[in-house]
């Protein structure tokens, strides 16, 4: 539910888990790629099993996905800290510009649901979550001093926080929005990457 516009998307094929394509048939992941002048590309992948789907011989590409954000990661292993401002925002941007088409979809997927519940819990609670982080940024960045043993009295030692690389998350179906979009606010404050996994039980939320 981005706008198409500033963000590419194409189909792959994914299997929910590693079994031979022909007793297993699914279809898969929906690719989400945001501005590539901050080297920041985040996949959603959407598995759904489906009846009577023939993908015989076609191959997932999730390590290619990995990879590729690796590589990313390893363009940019320390963010600054407007860089990570910048993601957030835009990120906040496209759930207040598509708040209303992320409603209906949850609508959809839950066969009735409150239009309140939804814009509080799922859309107004992520872009609380990354207004907060961009807030607090730059403390969260800052190296923290760490006492030393009496023998090294004379040293100083602190801790400096530094991006994992790629994070993985896996979003479950009553909270699909802020579920997902949550863990990767604070991914992208910590200078990360990340892959998601949405549940299939929520599809045209995913999409």
């Amino acid at each position: 539910m981005f706008e198409a516009s500033s963000i590419g998307t194409s189909h792959l094929v994914a299997p929910m888990v590693e079994t031979p394509y022909a007793l297993r048939k699914y279809l898969g992941a929906v690719r989400i790629a945001f501005d590539d002048d901050v080297r920041f590309t985040v996949r959603l992948l959407v598995w759904l099993e489906l009846e009577g789907t023939d993908v015989t011989g076609v191959a997932p590409d999730l390590a290619g996905l990995l990879r590729d954000r690796q590589q990313a990661f390893l363009a940019d292993p320390l963010p600054a800290a407007a860089t990570r401002r910048v993601r957030l925002q835009r990120l906040i941007e496209s759930l207040k510009r598509h708040k209303q088409l992320l409603v209906a979809a949850m609508e959809a997927d839950f066969g009735g649901r409150a239009t309140f519940e939804s814009l509080l819990a799922d859309v107004l609670g992520p872009v609380l979550a990354a207004r907060y982080a961009r807030r607090h940024l730059t403390r969260w960045m800052r190296p923290s001093k760490r006492r030393t043993e009496l023998l090294f009295a004379t040293n100083s030692a602190w801790v400096e926080y530094q991006p994992k690389g790629v994070v993985g998350i896996v979003a479950p179906w009553n909270f699909p929005v802020y579920l997902s979009i949550g863990p990767l606010i604070t991914a992208i404050a910590a200078g990360n990457q990340a892959m998601i996994k949405g549940s299939e039980y929520a599809p045209r939320t995913n999409a």
